[in-house]
């Protein structure tokens, strides 16, 4: 999306502009000013998600890597948030542009990209590839993210669990490849198994940020069936966490114990400022995958509020701070 319009626009509307209103009461009480634009937003081509819906680049896989059989590609994994997203903007004149990476990611790909988004990077089995590393992120691939985010970009990562009780050695780790990730922007992902009955329910938290009650608007609840564990740099905003009662099993000791009786991190979601950019991670990428799609874990994209829920993150990310009138899309609105 191009920013210069918003500024001309803010430009107009004088010393009355509002970007940060106190109350979602306020937005209705503005006139709506809509901005014609592409909010550009580009999924990594390796996310395991986008890798059990569509078919990646040729070159998406490493040297001698064979597909595993999950991999099938149906059409029918995130067909939900892809539709949502080309519908999402109409109201308001603002198209919402899908596209996807190509290998590796330069900085020219990232260039008009207005928000990256990854659904937990793939991790290969290891009798496919001892190292478990074939879908880790090149080097020149992290330092173009963070330059990306250090100059204004976002990023939305939903990473996802570790290793599970009962699972192989060395298999399951989903935070794996999202660790190198998450730790340029001073986030710890812990390869825990968090889960409470496989149905956490989460409520979204408005109060912490006033900014944060756009993401939260129409979003009561947000459900996955687990989590890995969040470590927060120390400038970050909790959007959510895990419930009290959930459990959390470490493949390192064996244990499985309350999260309510661990000193660990409690947060599903959290929004962290990094140079000019911001990142949001959240626990869990299943749960933006299309409802009775099994892939790695059967989707919940319609369960509580979670289509809203991303929906809202991704125009947050994209510069959306006000909230919109009832029934409508993302609005910027001046006095």
């Amino acid at each position: 999306m191009d920013r210069r319009n918003f500024i001309k626009y803010l430009g107009m509307a004088g010393v009355g502009a509002i970007l940060k209103p106190d109350l979602a009461t306020a937005a209705s009480q503005m006139p709506e000013i809509h901005l014609t634009g592409t909010v550009n937003v580009l999924f990594d081509s390796w996310s395991t998600q986008v890798l059990d819906h569509r078919a990646p680049p040729k070159n998406a896989y490493p040297r001698n890597f064979k597909r595993p059989p999950l991999m099938t590609q149906t059409g029918h994994r995130l067909a939900t948030i892809f539709g949502a997203l080309k519908s999402f903007g109409q109201t308001t004149g603002v198209d919402f542009n899908v596209s996807f990476t190509n290998r590796p990611i330069t900085p020219k790909q990232l260039k008009d990209t207005d928000v990256y988004v990854s659904l937990t990077r793939y991790v290969n089995p290891p009798h496919l590839d001892s190292n478990n590393t074939g879908f880790s992120y090149l080097p020149s691939e992290l330092n173009a993210l963070q330059a990306f985010v250090s100059e204004g970009g976002r990023i939305l990562l939903h990473t996802n669990h570790g290793p599970m009780p009962g699972s192989p050695p060395g298999q399951d780790d989903y935070t794996k490849n999202d660790s190198a990730l998450a730790s340029l922007f001073g986030i710890t992902l812990l390869n825990d198994f968090v889960t409470l009955n496989d149905y956490m329910v989460m409520q979204v938290n408005p109060d912490s940020d006033s900014e944060l009650n756009y993401i939260a608007n129409k979003v009561h609840n947000i459900v996955s069936h687990d989590s890995c564990i969040i470590i927060p740099p120390k400038r970050f905003t909790s959007i959510a966490k895990l419930p009290d009662k959930a459990t959390v099993f470490n493949i390192t000791t064996g244990l499985t114990i309350p999260l309510s009786e661990s000193t660990l991190s409690p947060h599903f979601s959290i929004l962290v400022p990094y140079g000019k950019g911001q990142v949001i991670v959240t626990g869990n990428s299943g749960m933006l995958a299309d409802y009775g799609s099994i892939g790695q874990s059967t989707g919940l994209i319609p369960m509580e509020n979670n289509l809203m829920f991303f929906l809202n993150c991704i125009s947050y990310l994209a510069g959306y701070r006000v909230i919109p009138n009832d029934g409508k899309g993302p609005v910027y609105c001046v006095q």
